[in-house]
C-alpha cells in the first residue's frame, strides 16, 4: 500500500508539473481563471520542451534538479506578478493586481469541491484496478511499443538529453518525435524506469484526463454534478485509457487524448469571452493547441482540423460580435473563415500527411463506422453495440441542451470529430491527409471522441437532474413522481454502462501487465526479473547485450541500465549494426562483418537467449537471432528457467 501511495504522490508532483507553471504565467497576464486553468498545461509544455531543447545545447541534463529550477522559478516569477509585487505597484495598479490575485484564490477554493471530488471519482477506480493487476508499481508493461517508450524513460535518465530533436537518434536517427511522456516521466530520475512509465499512466487516466473534462464541463457552463461526473464519465468506455494506453502502450497518443478537452475549454471560453480579452485569450488558445500538438502531431492536427471548421462556421454566422461596432469589423470577421480554409487546404495538399494518411490500417465500411461513431460502440470482441449506448444517448442529449441555449461551439467540434472518424473509412483520397497525423486510426480519434461524449453526458446529466430537481420542488405529486423517476432514469444507466467498462479497463490492464493473460509470450516473468538484475552484478561495467528485444535482453537497459543493441520492437533504425545483427546474428561463426561490428560496437559483447519467446514471432522479424547455435564462440554466465545469458567469445 505504501508503495502505491508513493506512486500517487509522484503523480500529483507531475500533474502540477504540467498544470501550475503554465497557469501562473496566464494568470500573471491577466488571463482570466478559467481560461489560465485550460490553457496552462498547454504553456506549460512549450515551456518544458523549450528547456529541454536548449539544455540539450548546452550540455546540461534534463533532470529533477535542472526542471525544477527552471518550472519553479517561473512559477514564482509569476506568482509574484499576479500579487503586484512589483517596484513602483502602488495606488490603483496594485490594488487591481491584489484583487486579482484574491480573485483567483476565491475562485480556485470555491470550485475545489467539486474538482476534488471529480478526480477521486475517476481516481479511485483507476488505482484500484491497477494496484490489483500490476502488484507493485515496478511492474512491467509488456506490449509492442511499451519496450520503446521504456527504453526511451531510460536513455533520457541516464544521459539527460531529453530533446525532441535528436535524443531519439537511437531508433530514428534523431528526427524529431514527440517524446513529452518520456521528458515528464524521467523527471522522477530516482526511480526506475518502469515505476517512472507506471508512475506517468496514473497522473495521465487518473489526474490529468478527468481534470481536463471537468474543466471542460465548466467551459460548458456545467454545474457541481457535471463536473463531478464529467472524468468518470469521460474514462467510462472501453477505448480510453485501458484501450489506447495498457493494451497498445500508446503513451504521447494517451497523454495528448487528455489534453485535448482543455485545449477545446480554452477556445470556448475564449469565445465567449472575445470581447473582454481578445488578443491575449486568442494568444492563450494558440499556445494550448501548440502545447497539445507538441504531445502528439494527431491531437494537434485534430484540433487544427475542427478550430478551422468552427472559425469558418462562426464567421459566416456573424459572431463575432466584439467585431461589429469597428468600422473594418465587417471585413475583419471574415478573415477566421479564410484562415480556416487556408489551413484544411495546406492539410490536404500536404504529401506527408497524405502519404501517413494511406498508411494500412484495419477499415470497416463507412455505414458502421458511423453507427459506431454515434452509438460509440466499442469492438465486437469486448461488447455488444449497445454497450455504451446510455453514454452516447445522454451525448447527444447533451448536444441538443447546448444547441437550445444557442451554444454551437461544442456541437461543431463533435460533428468535426464524427467527420474525421468518418474519413478514416473512406476509399483513399485526398480527405485522408484529414487523418494522417495520426496514421488514419480510427481507434484514436473514436479515443477522443468517448472522451468527449463522458463531458456531454455529464453535462446532460446535469441539465437534466436540475430540470427534476425543479419539478419536486412543485406541490404535485404526479411530477414529482415523474421527477424521481426521470432521475433514476439518467442515472442508474450511466452508472451501469461506467462499471462495465471499469471491467473492462481491468481486462486491459490484464492484458498488458499480466505476463499469464498476455496475448503474446511475455518478454519476462517475475522471476525473469529478479535474474536479470542478479545477472547483470555478475557483468563487467561495459557489457553489450545482443538478443531478440521482445524479451530480457531489449529490458536489460531499463531493468539495469545494462547496454543493448535493440531496444525497440520491430525492424528499423538507424544503427547499421543492429540491422545488420538482426539478419545476421546466427552466422557469427561465419560471417567475418558480425564480429567487425561487435567490434566496432565496442565494450563487452553478451548475448542473452531465451526459449520462451514465440519462435515465429522471432523468425519473420529477427531471424538472425532465431537459432543461434551456442555450443561455440559462446560461455554460458548464468541462466535461470528458459532465459540465458552468454559471454560473446567467438569475436576475440
Amino acid at each position: 500500500m505504501l508503495e502505491w501511495i508513493g506512486a500517487l504522490t509522484l503523480a500529483v508532483l507531475l500533474l502540477a508539473v504540467l498544470v501550475l507553471p503554465g497557469s501562473l504565467v496566464l494568470g500573471a497576464l491577466g488571463v482570466r481563471t478559467d481560461m489560465a486553468l485550460a490553457a496552462g498545461p498547454g504553456v506549460s509544455i512549450i515551456v518544458i520542451t523549450a528547456s529541454t531543447v536548449a539544455l540539450a545545447r548546452v550540455g546540461v541534463p534534463w533532470n529533477g534538479v535542472s526542471s525544477a529550477l527552471i518550472l519553479g522559478g517561473i512559477s514564482a516569477i509569476s506568482a509574484i506578478g499576479m500579487v503586484g509585487r512589483v517596484p513602483g505597484a502602488v495606488g490603483v495598479a496594485r490594488h487591481a493586481r491584489l484583487h486579482r490575485a484574491e480573485h483567483w484564490l476565491r475562485l480556485v477554493m470555491g470550485h475545489a469541491a467539486p474538482i476534488v471530488l471529480g478526480i477521486l471519482l475517476t481516481a479511485l477506480p483507476q488505482l484500484i484496478i491497477l494496484a490489483r493487476v500490476l502488484r507493485s508499481p515496478a511492474a512491467v508493461l509488456q506490449n509492442h511499443d511499451a519496450m520503446f517508450h521504456l527504453n526511451y524513460i531510460a536513455q533520457i535518465m541516464t544521459f539527460g538529453n531529453a530533446s525532441p530533436f535528436g535524443s531519439s537518434w537511437w531508433i530514428n536517427g534523431g528526427s524529431y518525435y514527440p517524446n513529452l511522456w518520456h521528458a515528464v516521466a524521467a523527471l522522477h530520475s530516482g526511480t526506475q524506469p518502469t515505476v517512472a512509465f507506471n508512475v506517468m499512466a496514473i497522473m495521465v487516466s487518473a489526474l490529468l484526463a478527468p481534470l481536463g473534462c471537468i474543466v471542460l464541463a465548466r467551459s460548458l457552463g456545467g454545474g457541481p454534478l457535471a463536473q463531478i461526473l464529467a472524468g468518470a464519465a469521460g474514462s467510462g468506455t472501453a477505448w480510453f485509457p485501458g484501450y489506447m494506453l495498457y493494451l497498445h502502450a500508446q503513451a504521447p497518443t494517451a497523454l495528448a487524448i487528455a489534453l485535448i478537452p482543455f485545449s477545446l475549454a480554452a477556445a470556448i471560453l475564449w469565445r465567449r469571452d472575445a470581447a473582454s480579452t481578445p488578443i491575449r485569450g486568442a494568444l492563450a488558445v494558440v499556445a494550448s493547441v501548440v502545447g497539445t500538438g507538441i504531445a502528439h502531431a494527431g491531437a494537434g492536427q485534430l484540433l487544427v482540423v475542427v478550430s478551422a471548421v468552427g472559425a469558418v462556421v462562426w464567421s459566416l454566422r456573424g459572431r463575432a460580435s466584439w467585431l461589429q461596432h469597428r468600422p473594418w469589423g465587417p471585413w475583419v470577421r471574415f478573415l477566421p473563415a479564410v484562415g480556416g480554409a487556408a489551413a484544411l487546404a495546406l492539410m490536404v495538399s500536404s504529401s506527408m500527411l497524405r502519404l501517413m494518411g494511406d498508411f494500412p490500417q484495419l477499415v470497416l465500411p463507412v455505414g458502421q463506422t458511423a453507427l459506431r461513431a454515434l452509438t460509440l460502440a466499442p469492438m465486437e470482441a469486448d461488447g455488444g453495440a449497445l454497450a455504451h449506448a446510455p453514454l452516447a444517448v445522454l451525448a447527444l442529449i447533451g448536444l441538443v441542451l447546448l444547441v437550445r441555449r444557442g451554444q454551437w461551439a461544442m456541437v461543431t467540434v463533435w460533428a468535426g470529430i464524427v467527420a474525421l472518424d468518418i474519413i478514416t473509412a473512406l476509399p483513399r483520397g485526398w480527405w485522408r491527409a484529414l487523418v494522417g497525423a495520426w496514421w488514419n486510426d480510427e481507434h484514436r480519434i473514436k479515443a477522443v471522441l468517448v472522451v468527449l461524449a463522458g463531458v456531454l453526458a455529464a453535462y446532460a446529466a446535469d441539465r437534466l437532474m436540475r430540470m427534476c430537481l425543479a419539478l419536486v420542488r412543485q406541490r404535485s405529486v404526479a411530477r414529482r413522481f415523474l421527477a424521481v423517476g426521470a432521475a433514476v432514469l439518467v442515472v442508474v444507466p450511466l452508472v451501469v454502462s461506467t462499471a462495465g467498462s471499469l471491467r473492462l479497463e481491468a481486462h486491459w490492464a490484464r492484458l498488458g501487465y499480466d505476463p499469464d493473460s498476455l496475448i503474446h509470450a511475455p518478454w519476462v516473468t517475475d522471476e525473469e526479473v529478479e535474474f536479470i538484475r542478479r545477472v547483470a552484478r555478475e557483468l563487467p561495467d561495459d557489457a553489450v547485450v545482443y538478443g531478440y528485444p521482445g524479451s530480457g535482453s531489449g529490458l536489460m537497459p531499463v531493468l539495469t541500465g545494462t547496454r543493448s543493441v535493440h531496444r525497440a520492437l520491430g525492424k528499423g533504425g538507424p544503427s547499421g549494426t543492429s540491422a545488420y545483427m538482426i539478419e545476421h546474428f546466427d552466422q557469427i561463426a561465419t560471417d567475418p562483418k558480425v564480429c567487425e561490428l561487435i567490434r566496432q560496437t565496442g565494450g563487452t559483447p553478451v548475448y542473452y537467449a531465451d526459449q520462451d519467446v514465440d519462435d515465429y514471432v522471432v523468425s519473420a522479424e529477427y531471424p538472425g537471432y532465431d537459432q543461434v547455435d551456442t555450443s561455440q564462440g559462446f560461455s554460458l554466465i548464468d541462466a535461470q528457467g528458459t532465459a540465458s545469458v552468454w559471454l560473446i567469445t567467438a569475436c576475440d
